[in-house]
């Protein structure tokens, strides 16, 4: 693709750059906002480096359209289709960024790039964190511009660490709770917790180094779980889940049955879904009476929590599914072939009960 104005092919531009004046560099980087994020990276990085102020104000507002379409894509995780393709983006773009950084790079240069790929959303920290511990980036130069960038970046740098082998994150344990113990603020504690849930994480225990206060049950419950705001209690409950070893019991059957709406609800069967199994037995009524009258979206995820309970044997579940909500099987079957955790309750029924098989 060439530029209009320029002539400019953008599919080798490394080739003719440097022989680019530097007006034409400027309109090169400007143009290059209008393209794919993954095409449009390549004149960007070009820029961002310039010592001429055009060229890297271009580029720097050219970098900041490529963040903003790429948050746009990853907006929605539920999304699949548009999520993948943000986050196939992100992995092309930070990739390109992670092959500018070299050994001896002048650290004005170097921080550039680092602290890019540090915000970037979606691959960011995974491939920050990999410029750290292959030596790309030193720790001496990563605690320099790991406390200028925001809390939320820097939790997910941590969150990259924390799914690495147990001999890097020796290595690397002391400067990682120097970063957790920088963290200040408690909502993005809460959101960070709330996003794990979303995962299918847990908790790591490394996790407590952040500051008490800003994990605080308590809190969680008065702010978030008790807000008006939906999605605040959302998150608080999704953070709770993944602090407390268990939630109160009365606090979810208070929130199931005040409770009108039905994201709210799903979120509750999950946590249930999410625990050990019988943690939750107490729930096992209230759930099954929604499950009654619900609709299928929601009758799949009450089916899965009422199975967590542990209050009742699953082919006597799996007849009232048949009873009421047939039309879920089809999901049950899925579920099962996935091997996720739901289908070795399944595998253990069978087992257990061979002649209701």
């Amino acid at each position: 693709m060439a530029s209009i104005k320029t002539g400019f092919n953008f599919n080798t531009f490394e080739s003719h750059w440097d022989e680019l004046p530097e007006g034409d560099k400027a309109i090169v980087v400007k143009n290059a906002a209008m393209l794919e994020p993954e095409l449009a990276i390549l004149p960007v990085l070009a820029g961002i480096t310039s010592y001429h102020f055009a060229v890297r104000n271009s580029a720097r507002e050219g970098l900041e359209i490529i963040e903003e379409k790429i948050t746009k894509l990853l907006s929605d995780p539920y999304d699949s289709k548009t999520y993948l393709k943000g986050m196939k983006a992100s992995a092309s773009i930070c990739s390109r960024i992670y092959a500018k950084i070299y050994f001896g790079m002048p650290f004005n240069e170097l921080g550039s790039l680092f602290k890019i790929l540090l915000v970037f959303k979606g691959k960011g920290a995974s491939f920050s964190f990999q410029a750290v511990y292959t030596g790309l980036v030193s720790v001496e130069a990563m605690q320099k511009i790991i406390y200028t960038i925001p809390e939320t970046s820097r939790l997910a740098f941590v969150d990259n660490y924390l799914q690495t082998s147990p001999d890097i994150r020796l290595k690397f344990g002391f400067p990682f709770k120097k970063i957790l113990r920088s963290i200040k603020q408690r909502d993005t504690v809460v959101k960070f917790y709330a996003d794990l849930f979303d995962a299918k994480r847990d908790a790591d225990p490394f996790l407590n180094n952040i500051n008490p206060e800003l994990r605080d049950t308590d809190q969680i419950i008065s702010n978030e779980i008790k807000s008006l705001s939906l999605e605040k209690k959302i998150m608080g409950l999704k953070a709770l889940s993944m602090i407390a070893a268990k939630i109160p019991a009365d606090l979810l059957l208070d929130t199931l049955a005040t409770q009108e709406v039905k994201k709210v609800r799903i979120v509750i069967y999950n946590i249930i879904e999410n625990s050990s199994m019988g943690v939750y037995p107490e729930l096992f009524y209230p759930v099954l009476q929604f499950f009654y009258k619900c609709d299928e979206q929601e009758a799949f995820h009450a089916f899965k929590a009422l199975i967590v309970t542990g209050k009742l044997p699953l082919y006597k579940l799996l007849e009232l599914v048949i009873d009421r909500y047939p039309a879920i099987m089809p999901a049950i079957n899925i579920e099962i072939s996935t091997l996720s955790k739901i289908s070795f309750f399944f595998i253990q029924d069978i087992a257990l009960n061979k002649e209701n098989t």
